[in-house]
């Protein structure tokens, strides 16, 4: 009894998250998944970049020690002829070992490139969030795409069963008219090799159903066996900005701003500079152990005289703004053209799965007529075997072309950047 529970308990809860499994719970799963972390990533990476660009405005403070050991006395910092009374016989502060130990520091007061770089940064930023919202579109949509194939793959391989279970029913009747020898046995072979055949697309459909759930959980990370039910709530935006147009756009920014960055590099640059050390020693004349404080503050400005480097730079910073903006240009316009193929396929997709649904009414019809006919000797066994195919391909066609409209809303999303959670149910 308590294993009959447990069987009973494992099955309700088995069938229950079976039930509970929807698009949404697809969709949601792709954020959490090893590319679009990596972006993330990418974006938090960028970011830091950018603090790590502005880094060269704070000041530079560094702790310095030595050992100088020379040849000759050597003094330890310069020396007015009035601090030591060398008469006295008051030691003098050269010595040819010197300890040194002290602080220095420098703070940069106006260096342009450093700004500009900064912006470019910040452009380079916007770029990765960017990547990251398409890199998460593009996920959701094959999710969509992947979904719709395993729906139409699942619904062929019931049309094909039930073709199957049509043309065993209809070898029945024959099987009855060999064994009264009112029907040839080559009547029979017939039917079992259409059937047969129809096998063997079962085989092949269940080959393309393992690659495509395959494909579901390396984007999801979930497992499925079925297609889930999912439904378009909310119309997609036929018009607007084309998200990768946005990130060729930030191509152009980043290089418009590349080359001021290089020609930041004539600009007059403004450092405050100094240091503070204490210097030990012994005294070259008394052998005293004596110690002396230097320190200095300065403002040193620099600014190329000449440097051809600079130059060469910039040209080649304006060729990668010209590269970015042929760039955009074509991104442009094969976006055009996709959105102008979007809008044509849609209407010739709604129209062949309208004509599909007629087309399955008819095959019906048609089918049944003909099954009438073939039990009264009126049409023979290989006219009878082309209605069946005829209604498997009939509804196996708007099935194909529901999927198709599936795939066109997920080229839309990703053309539009148009985020899928909540506007597919």
């Amino acid at each position: 009894m308590k294993t009959l529970i447990r069987i009973a308990l494992f099955i309700f809860i088995t069938s229950a998250s079976v039930q509970a499994m929807d698009i949404t719970i697809l969709l949601e799963a792709v954020k959490d998944q090893p590319e679009i972390k990596f972006e993330e990533l990418s974006v938090a990476k960028s970011k830091e970049a950018v603090k790590k660009g502005y880094s060269p405005l704070f000041p530079k403070i560094y702790g310095v020690g030595s050992y100088e050991d020379y040849n000759s006395p050597t003094n330890f910092r310069p020396m007015p002829p009035t601090e030591v009374n060398i008469a006295a016989g008051e030691s003098i502060p050269f010595s040819e070992e010197i300890f040194r130990y002290g602080v220095k520091a420098s703070m940069p007061i106006f260096v342009k490139e450093i700004f500009d770089t900064g912006e470019q940064l910040k452009t380079l930023t916007q770029q990765s969030e960017i990547k990251q919202k398409i890199t998460l579109i593009q996920n959701e949509s094959v999710v969509l795409s992947l979904n719709s194939s395993l729906s139409y793959l699942k619904q062929t391989e019931h049309f094909i069963k039930e073709r199957i279970a049509s043309l065993e029913e209809t070898r029945k009747i024959l099987d009855i008219g060999v064994k009264n020898g009112r029907v040839p046995e080559s009547e029979v072979f017939k039917i079992d090799k259409t059937i047969k055949s129809l096998h063997l697309e079962l085989s092949e459909i269940s080959s393309k159903e393992i690659d495509v759930t395959r494909d579901i959980y390396s984007v999801t990370g979930i497992q499925i066996d079925a297609p889930v039910p999912m439904d378009l709530k909310e119309a997609l935006l036929t018009q607007g900005d084309y998200i990768a147009l946005s990130l060729a756009q930030k191509d152009v920014d980043a290089a418009e701003i590349g080359v001021k960055v290089k020609k930041d590099y004539l600009f007059p640059k403004l450092f405050l500079n100094g240091f503070y050390t204490k210097n030990y020693g012994d005294a070259y004349n008394t052998g005293e152990s004596i110690d002396r404080d230097y320190g200095a503050v300065s403002v040193n400005i620099t600014f190329p005289f000449f440097d051809r480097t600079p130059y060469m730079d910039e040209k080649i910073a304006k060729i990668d703004l010209k590269k970015a903006k042929e760039k955009y240009r074509k991104t442009k316009k094969d976006l055009d053209a996709k959105a102008k193929s979007i809008d044509q396929r849609k209407p010739v997709i709604e129209d062949a799965i309208d004509r599909a649904s007629k087309n399955i009414e008819l095959s019906e019809e048609i089918l049944n007529i003909a099954k009438v006919s073939f039990k009264d000797k009126r049409m023979t066994i290989e006219d009878y075997l082309v209605y069946e195919i005829d209604l498997l391909k009939a509804k196996a066609d708007l099935s194909l072309w529901k999927s198709k409209q599936w795939n066109l809303v997920a080229e839309q999303a990703v053309l539009y950047g148009q985020n899928l959670l909540g506007v597919v149910q």
